[in-house]
């Protein structure tokens, strides 16, 4: 059966109401899908369309979809690669919302390859090979896919609203992010058209409130978005974090500011969590890269992780915006990661809950 690269119509599924990251559900509600199709659509369209999937499961408070189905009829990506770019980032979901997805892979000719095999979706590629494929609307635009540039004027963003320091203007948030005058344009216009972004008549900009879409979206891409360096301790010692701490404290770099809990703690009085799970280091990137030789100073036994985030004992996030927004500490020590980049840390390290305790007490200041 030859497929018409368009919109997936199927039996038994309608289309999503208004605002939601999926294209179609189920009547009876158990599975959403989201359909990718066209020329020249490559991995990080496939990591945005996962994204919208996540945040769809995230945002099922009534545990009503039991599966969050990507259907990708790309043309520029072979099933070796596409099955690669799934595994390679739905590792970095938390359990609950990875074991729900699922990738249907739609070739021109031959059977739909599902990952991972699930004999409760055969049925669902049963429909699609007996369904046709209605053309895309020529009017409809080409899917968004968050890029660094995004990432970082998003991040900015986001840190002048929490710290509700007013609008941005345009020129200002070039000379934060580093980016030109054109991309930074770019990113305003998919955020203003997501309705979490307002113009204001003097030409600054700002959030319009705390923006869930896209920070859901983040979150799912924020492995392959900040492209954290985990260390590990090889030596069979058990993990010591404090110590790396005093090392970084007494020996402290240049660039290079409190990050994970250590800055929640900092950000929310209140924060309170048993020990130090593993330190969290922002270093700060903005023309370079990372130089081994901080680690070495730190503790030269430390070496790359091969594992998960469990594994590790110290995380390094690169910031490669020009500024790095750190805020110096009350005691004249290593200065504080910014609120965002804490926030992140934390959805990193599974504490998800703690993360929205945050924002949500920030909020709340904001609103006094």
């Amino acid at each position: 059966m030859r497929r018409v690269p368009g919109i997936l119509s199927l039996p038994g599924y309608v289309p999503a109401p208004p605002g939601k990251t999926y294209d179609l559900r189920s009547e009876d509600d158990r599975v959403v899908l989201k359909y990718k199709t066209g020329r020249g659509i490559g991995a990080r369209e496939l990591h945005a369309a996962m994204a919208d999937l996540a945040v769809a499961l995230s945002d099922d408070r009534q545990g009503l979809h039991h599966f969050a189905c990507l259907v990708w009829h790309g043309k520029g990506m072979s099933w070796p690669r596409a099955e690669w770019e799934w595994k390679r980032l739905v590792v970095a979901l938390k359990d609950p919302i990875r074991l729900r997805m699922a990738l249907l892979w739609v070739p021109d000719e031959g059977p739909i390859q599902i990952q991972p095999k699930n004999p409760g979706l055969e049925h669902l590629a049963r429909l699609i090979h007996a369904s046709p494929l209605r053309s895309r609307p020529p009017s409809e635009p080409r899917p968004f896919a968050i890029s660094s540039a995004f990432f970082e004027v998003f991040k900015v963003l986001l840190v002048w609203h929490l710290k509700a320091s007013g609008p941005l203007s345009l020129g200002l948030l070039c000379k934060l992010t580093g980016r030109s005058h054109p991309t930074v344009s770019a990113a305003l216009s998919e955020l203003q058209r997501r309705g979490e972004l307002r113009r204001n008549s003097n030409r600054s900009v700002e959030l319009t409130s705390f923006p869930r879409r896209t920070w859901g979206e983040i979150l799912a891409l924020s492995t392959q978005l900040r492209t954290p360096l985990r260390f590990v301790d090889p030596s069979g010692r058990p993990p010591n974090p404090m110590f790396l701490l005093s090392r970084v404290r007494r020996l402290p770099p240049q660039g290079v500011a409190l990050g994970g809990t250590l800055a929640a703690e900092a950000w929310h009085p209140r924060f309170n969590l048993a020990g130090l799970p593993r330190l969290d280091l922002s270093v700060h990137l903005p023309g370079g890269d990372f130089d081994p030789e901080t680690i070495a100073r730190i503790d030269p036994t430390l070496r790359r992780a091969r594992g998960g985030p469990e594994d590790a004992v110290l995380v390094v996030h690169p910031l490669r915006r020009a500024e790095a927004l750190f805020t110096e500490s009350a005691g004249g020590g290593l200065p504080v990661a910014d609120l965002v980049e804490t926030l992140l840390d934390l959805h990193e390290m599974h504490l998800e809950s703690q993360a929205w305790e945050i924002v949500n007490a920030v909020m709340r200041r904001k609103a006094q």
